[in-house]
């Protein structure tokens, strides 16, 4: 991109506000409703774990972070101790909470970083890497509408994932800075350097931010002659983590649990041989399942309008909007050649995909491209705004700005609607058994699509909240009143949805 005054100087519009105030109200007053959102059903045993001490925060709980058996439920798994440390601390903060109020199912802690923290950052990287105002603002409203930024934090898990998105963005932010200006300080770069470490202390995924770091900051972190140190520290940086998970963390756990574990014995270490030749059909698979999972171009658009007339609309719009920002990308590259940074991102998009076939055992799963996946629809986020901003800066110029907002909405609105559909049929209901979760990516699911209703989903929603509510104003001598009427029509929805046995069992742990 181009460090132009048109670049540095744009603002932007309340069109675009308009489109992300709506998108968050969108997430937080429907996705993230009763019905949709709620805790994953391993977080019971470890929950209840974790408070069986009380509800107050004892010295002791930093220990039992490092309880790796319950929290990990894994004897050798000790890579992720910031990740188990704020799982304890959060599992604390939503107990006391149901002291004031019933929390949200997946509320946590960490909401302030994920929906405040990684849209800024992630608005200033791109500003600082020379995106115009209202590109860089809509790519921080794209990157919120992914399945790797809602999914883990629609469903109440261990936080590693999300935290990783965080640390990802942040690292970025803090490299676009150095990059911007060609150097930093050493607090800077501490701060860079940190902000890796701490996602690779998050999740095993982290390492692919160190990746992802090299490929777009390339230009400033190997100028050995003009700040060595940096550059050093840079490089040496994944074997200081391989010291601290080889080394520092069994210290630490023989020092606090009286026992030491070491990570070779970890069951699920990947084979150092496939990083150099993967299974080849897993790579193949990870790639077309992760790249659909985001333009969603797998369609019989016919079925589609047959089954949802309003999604099948959307999409229309949606894909002739796409194919408009295709031929206006080809058409600048013709007449101005082809960006090393459009590169840059189609590899490291590449390179996630041989990544996360390696690390994961060659998980080749529906589920691992929701959860696992998260860093790709990052890396597919940047990689898309690199390419607006490209032909913003092209001879389409005039005409694209012009047409932006409307392309910026669309493009949300159609990556919203997707997420949605996929969060609730990953969430694995009983009238999902006729649903094979791998049809999501190859668009054949019509019959969900016709069948999925938002209104239904807000009653049961409503239901579910209102039970909880009950349950909450019981056990804390509270009043609240709600019609009878509707209390037994609730019921009835509740019964078929067979709500009540895991809800039972989410209530015992924190109320």
């Amino acid at each position: 991109m181009k460090n132009s005054p048109k670049a540095s100087k744009g603002t932007v519009g309340a069109g675009l506000w308009a489109v992300f105030v709506l998108e968050l109200v969108y997430i937080f007053f429907f996705l993230l409703n009763y019905d949709l959102a709620w805790m994953n059903s391993e977080n019971f045993g470890t929950h209840a774990w974790i408070l069986s001490n009380g509800n107050a925060w004892r010295a002791e709980d930093f220990a039992r972070s490092l309880n790796i058996e319950v929290i990990e439920s894994n004897t050798e798994r000790i890579s992720r101790p910031l990740s188990n440390l704020l799982e304890v601390i959060n599992a604390k903060f939503r107990a006391n909470v149901w002291d004031l109020m019933p929390p949200h199912p997946s509320l946590s802690l960490l909401w302030p970083l994920f929906f405040i923290g990684i849209p800024f950052f992630l608005y200033r990287f791109f500003r600082n890497m020379g995106a115009e105002a209202p590109i860089a603002f809509a790519g921080a409203g794209l990157y919120l509408t992914t399945i790797g930024f809602l999914g883990p934090v629609v469903m109440l898990f261990h936080p590693a994932k999300s935290l990783v998105n965080f640390f990802a963005v942040l690292t970025l932010f803090l490299g676009s800075i150095i990059y911007r200006n060609k150097a930093g300080g050493i607090g800077l770069w501490a701060a860079f350097l940190g902000s890796i470490l701490c996602a690779c202390l998050s999740d095993e995924t982290g390492l692919f931010v160190y990746v992802l770091a090299a490929g777009l900051f390339y230009g400033v972190l190997f100028q050995w002659k003009k700040q060595p140190v940096a550059t050093l520290g840079f490089l040496l940086l994944p074997a200081v983590y391989f010291l601290i998970v080889r080394f520092g963390l069994p210290y630490l756990h023989r020092l606090a649990r009286g026992r030491h574990i070491d990570l070779a014995q970890y069951s699920s270490f990947p084979n150092p041989a496939d990083l150099f030749w993967p299974d080849w059909q897993h790579w193949s698979t990870n790639l077309t399942w992760l790249w659909t999972n985001h333009p969603h171009v797998t369609f019989d658009f016919a079925k589609l309008f047959e089954a949802n007339p309003w999604l099948a609309t959307v999409h229309a719009v949606y894909v002739t909007a796409m194919l408009c920002v295709g031929a206006l990308l080809i058409a600048t590259i013709v007449r101005q050649g082809l960006r090393l940074r459009l590169v840059v991102c189609a590899l490291l998009l590449l390179a996630y995909v041989f990544f996360y076939t390696f690390q994961l055992s060659n998980n080749a799963k529906v589920w691992g491209v929701w959860w696992y996946g998260s860093l790709y629809s990052l890396v597919y986020a940047i990689g898309l705004i690199f390419i607006l901003q490209f032909i913003a800066d092209g001879v389409a110029g005039p005409l694209f700005r012009r047409c932006f907002t409307f392309l910026a909405a669309i493009v949300i609105l159609h990556g919203l609607a997707f997420s949605t559909y996929q969060v609730d049929i990953l969430e694995e209901k009983p009238n999902h058994a006729n649903y094979a979760p791998a049809q999501i990516f190859t668009g054949d699911i019509y019959a969900y699509y016709k069948d999925f209703s938002y209104t239904g989903s807000m009653q049961i929603s409503q239901c579910r909240r209102w039970h909880v509510l009950q349950a909450w104003a019981k056990a804390k001598h509270k009043h609240v009143r709600i019609a009878p009427a509707r209390l037994e029509e609730c019921q009835s929805i509740l019964t078929q949805d067979k709500f009540y046995p895991k809800e039972a069992t989410y209530l015992s742990i924190e109320l």
